[in-house]
């Protein structure tokens, strides 16, 4: 029963959904902005439910063993439903921060451009060519919701240290989604997906996993003389570490809980202590 609900919860995307919600609360408490966060978590959890369901939707039942897949294909109308309740709850709290649609139209495009290539047709097929930095922009997209536009709706000034706070978000998310595409390199050399983790060789995008997370540890020290403690510090450490751990175990499993609910645990992880421990 417990494991039926966990899969329900992460393969759903429920998870993720609200992984992205703890991750830009997070950015409000740390960095103090004024913002009500309740419009946007509501804009959060949804439109990441959307655009996660409208990509898994997309995905094709390849010969596999992946749990996830299976699910996705039993369980398909459930599926066809959340996307549904996704594009709802996404239109109704979209409307309250109407008045700041310009930082959200660029997220809103970006989520699409990442999916657009799973789309069956020519132009958007052909996408997947030259999709490069598909890991790149993955990191940068989950930055900008998270960590920049929580900053961007606030009308105050940006806080003290907010540029090595996004920093540090966006070296601890590029590690996890290479290890995501470490995991993938051989199905997306298959499917004609090009990116900068298929060109070069495991070892070498092993050198770009660990310079990110030696830059991800250092916007986190030059953060603690600006705005946090080092009890925060701690905090913000700890899922780089843990992932750092996992590397040499993630690229030899290829278990979908091991991806989709730890490795995208971690995103969150840093929120999670800092709202356990009230720091």
């Amino acid at each position: 029963m417990l494991r039926r609900l966990l899969y329900f919860l992460v393969y759903s995307n429920l998870f993720i959904a609200a992984c992205a919600v703890l991750m830009a609360w997070e950015t409000c408490r740390r960095l103090h902005t004024d913002i009500s966060i309740g419009s946007l978590a509501g804009f959060l959890f949804f439109s990441t439910l959307l655009s996660y369901s409208f990509h898994w939707y997309l995905t094709p039942a390849y010969t596999g063993n992946s749990s996830r897949v299976r699910w996705l294909q039993h369980f398909r109308p459930v599926h066809l439903a959340l996307f549904v309740a996704g594009m709802a709850g996404t239109i109704y709290f979209f409307v309250p921060l109407a008045a700041y649609w310009f930082w959200m139209l660029g997220g809103a495009l970006a989520t699409f451009l990442y999916s657009a290539p799973k789309l069956p047709y020519r132009f958007f097929a052909w996408l997947r060519t030259i999709a490069i930095g598909k890991t790149l922009f993955l990191a940068f997209m989950w930055t900008y919701a998270t960590a920049v536009l929580p900053v961007m709706l606030s009308d105050e000034p940006a806080p003290p240290g907010w540029l090595w706070f996004i920093l540090s978000r966006f070296f601890l998310l590029y590690p996890i989604c290479i290890l995501f595409d470490i995991r993938d390199r051989d199905y997306d050399k298959k499917t004609g997906i090009r990116s900068l983790i298929t060109i070069l060789s495991v070892k070498q995008a092993g050198y770009i996993f660990w310079g990110s997370l030696l830059a991800n540890v250092m916007c986190i020290l030059i953060l603690a003389g600006t705005v946090t403690g080092w009890s925060s510090v701690f905090s913000l450490l700890l899922p780089s570490v843990l992932t750092a751990c996992l590397y040499d175990y993630a690229k030899r499993h290829v278990s979908d809980l091991l991806y989709y609910f730890i490795l995208d645990g971690f995103m969150a992880l840093s929120a999670i202590l800092y709202l356990s421990a009230g720091i």
